[in-house]
């Protein structure tokens, strides 16, 4: 009998851990001013996830992004990762990015260290959580330029992607936020 309890709580444990990896709200990570960024404090709300250059990041795009940001008060979350293996410029350091994000651009949203992996093991851990195609039913997408921008919805959904060369103005985007999809 105690057997069989043990070997429940074992599933029960495992089963629970391996949802939590494809749960986004799951997810923390630290963000370029050295603070951690826990997912979970963002349930319930739109996240907005924009993939960038590190080594030249779109800045006319991260204004954008940072003005929906702002007048959300709250209800969208942007993060930006910045990921340092998409060009071949050598990268921004975290210190240098921060001082141009938060001091030349005044970028308010929360920002990631940078990342040294596009894919794989090295790959940021809410990136491979939107390019893996797990339970949650999203689709699989791989991250292969510069300033791609993933939406979230309330519910935790992966429903849209706007890559490279797509139009990516505030209108786009605001359209995509008031029409996300729901699981």
């Amino acid at each position: 009998m105690i057997k069989k309890i043990m070997i429940f709580c074992f599933l029960f444990l495992f089963f629970k851990y391996a949802s939590a990896l494809d749960d986004i709200y799951g997810i923390r990570f630290m963000g370029l001013d050295s603070n951690e960024i826990k997912l979970n404090q963002f349930a319930g709300k739109q996240i907005i996830v924009f993939a960038f250059d590190a080594s030249n990041p779109e800045i006319k795009l991260m204004k954008s992004l940072d003005s929906i940001y702002r007048k959300s008060n709250g209800g969208i979350v942007i993060i930006g990762i910045p990921v340092n293996d998409i060009d071949i410029n050598p990268a921004y350091s975290n210190t240098s990015l921060l001082s141009l994000i938060r001091d030349s651009l005044n970028i308010s949203y929360p920002i990631a260290q940078v990342s040294h992996g596009k894919r794989g093991i090295n790959q940021h851990p809410l990136m491979r959580w939107i390019t893996t195609t797990s339970r949650k039913n999203h689709f699989n997408i791989d991250l292969d330029n510069s300033s791609e921008i993933f939406a979230v919805s309330s519910d935790g959904v992966l429903y849209g992607v706007l890559q490279n060369g797509m139009p990516s103005d505030k209108k786009i985007i605001n359209y995509i936020l008031n029409n996300e999809a729901r699981e």
